[in-house]
């Protein structure tokens, strides 16, 4: 019988978090992918300092052959992960040969929508490809792939007698709308490219820095910021209650989103600002911070005016109309 050839995916992975062309290797990394595509995530597990984490001493398999020892040097004392490893296999993470485990390991990964963590949860395993340099592997499920939105991914390094997690790591996927979704799915959610086409935020129309100015997870963070605002704000509409993927209103989103991401940068401004007097020569490149904090409040006050009307409108139109009744009168002959 001739066997099929295993279906391939596109295989990617996390958009580096870059900033004056330095990583940021402690904040929330993001996954891209398109709406409808079939698509595997491969993840790199990184300590704070962005060393490869080494799970040789947990997956280790004789027939891969001898694994170089392991070098105690590299381990971030700070991290959490290093230390659950070395509990685990001292005697490998000390410097010595592989240890017996107790127990038996696996990854696990575990989807749910970003912005309602109480709708449904995807759980896929995880395939250890490299455990030497830490490379996951796991396949998007084809529900939220379908879908589309923003969601968070939790990794979890769990035991097999009781399927617990010792250590979670949290990463955003990003599906974003396109041709290939099914008839019956109308993702409202705006693209990175909607927002940063808005904002000329490209790193050709950047002159003076030569790089993108937000990162995708700044962007997801305020596309999700702006429909927990308008759940949060008064009056709650029970009728009118959103997600990232059913919020209808794209134009007045994205002026909350760009006043969000230049409070970000105004913030960041702010604690970087620095005058500099040397042989007789001023500068502060980084005082930024008014004309940002001006901008974010122009954007965020047409927001604020357009939700309060919108608001004001949605509960009129909820208390007028007809309200049916299961009592009905009874005539005596």
């Amino acid at each position: 019988m001739k066997l099929s050839p295993t279906p391939r995916t596109l295989v990617v992975a996390p958009d580096p978090n870059i900033y004056e062309n330095c990583p940021v290797l402690t904040k929330v990394e993001a996954v891209t992918i398109q709406q409808g595509t079939v698509a595997t995530v491969q993840y790199n597990f990184r300590d704070s300092t962005g060393t490869p984490i080494d799970l040789s001493g947990l997956f280790f398999k004789p027939d891969i052959g001898e694994i170089p020892p392991f070098d105690t040097s590299k381990i971030s004392k700070c991290d959490t992960v290093w230390g659950i490893l070395a509990a685990l296999n001292p005697e490998y993470y000390g410097g010595g040969e592989l240890g017996d485990l107790e127990d038996t390991y696996f990854f696990e990964a575990r989807i749910q929508p970003a912005d309602e963590p109480r709708r449904p949860l995807w759980a896929v395993p995880v395939k250890v490809v490299n455990p030497k340099l830490g490379i996951l592997q796991f396949e998007v499920p084809d529900k939220p792939s379908m879908l589309g939105g923003i969601f968070v991914i939790s990794i979890g390094l769990c035991r097999s007698s009781d399927r617990r997690a010792l250590y979670i790591h949290r990463t955003l996927l990003n599906v974003e709308r396109s041709a290939f979704r099914p008839a019956h799915v109308d993702t409202k959610t705006p693209t990175i490219s909607d927002v940063r086409m808005r904002i000329m935020d490209t790193d050709v129309e950047n002159l003076l820095q030569g790089y993108v100015e937000f990162t995708t997870a700044d962007i997801l963070d305020s596309v999700i910021s702006a429909v927990r605002e308008w759940n949060g704000t008064t009056p709650h509409l029970a009728n009118y209650t959103f997600t990232c993927f059913n919020f209808p209103w794209i134009e007045p989103w994205l002026n909350k989103i760009i006043a969000s991401l230049y409070q970000k940068a105004a913030f960041r401004y702010t604690r970087n600002k620095l005058m500099v007097n040397h042989g007789g020569v001023q500068g502060d490149d980084l005082a930024r911070e008014q004309a940002y904090q001006a901008i974010a409040q122009q954007f965020d006050m047409q927001w604020k005016e357009w939700m309060k009307i919108k608001k004001r409108e949605l509960n009129l139109a909820q208390f007028t109309g007809i309200v049916s009744s299961p009592y009905h009168q009874v005539v005596n002959q």
